[in-house]
């Protein structure tokens, strides 16, 4: 998180600086946790539920390592808890062909470092002009053509090429390059942000 985050506003019980971590955190955790339960509205939960624990605990987190770490545990294991019980309920499937054994956590591990990719990827979008992060998202996360954004946005195609060309240029010095390469090979299997 950035130097500039408020831990001691978090503490004090500002509602500000709760919405400011929950911004930055939500989506990588629901991601982190979908990766894991293979469940979209579940993960979206188990998220929720951690960064409010977060809130809940606020005045024994002193730093930002300290709350990050909190939560990538806690919807690690509120995930494994999750598919334990969603076993138990339902014996004769593996969810997701997911078995709580060694390999799991190689699983979760990798999934972990994939996160926190996509969540610096979705920050720095955050940090771009407008009208470039828009189009990245448009066509990132809603997948959508150049030609539907261009009548989505009245805009020419060309100007939409053209920004979106600017926009991925401006995020590939932004962010180092084998990081870059991941965002798109996870944007090819879902739309995330």
């Amino acid at each position: 998180m950035p130097a500039h985050f408020p831990i001691e506003a978090l503490q004090t019980g500002d509602e500000k600086a709760f919405e400011q971590l929950h911004r930055e955190f939500y989506q990588a955790l629901c991601y982190f946790a979908e990766g894991i339960v293979m469940d979209f509205y579940a993960a979206e939960e188990l998220a929720e539920d951690c960064l409010l624990r977060v809130w809940q605990k606020r005045m024994d987190f002193s730093d930002y390592q300290s709350i990050k770490a909190f939560l990538y545990i806690s919807v690690k294991n509120a995930s494994l808890n999750h598919l334990k019980m969603t076993q138990r309920l339902h014996r004769r499937q593996k969810i997701a062909g997911m078995s709580l054994c060694q390999n799991s956590e190689n699983i979760i591990l990798n999934q972990m470092i994939e996160t926190e990719v996509l969540r610096e990827i979705l920050l720095a979008i955050e940090r771009l002009p407008e009208k470039y992060g828009r189009i990245l998202k448009l066509a990132y996360k809603e997948g959508l053509k150049s030609k539907e954004i261009a009548a989505r946005l009245n805009l020419s195609l060309s100007t939409v090429n053209t920004q979106k060309a600017r926009a991925l240029n401006m995020l590939s010095k932004a962010i180092p390059g084998e990081s870059l390469f991941l965002f798109f090979l996870i944007i090819q299997h879902c739309r995330l942000i």
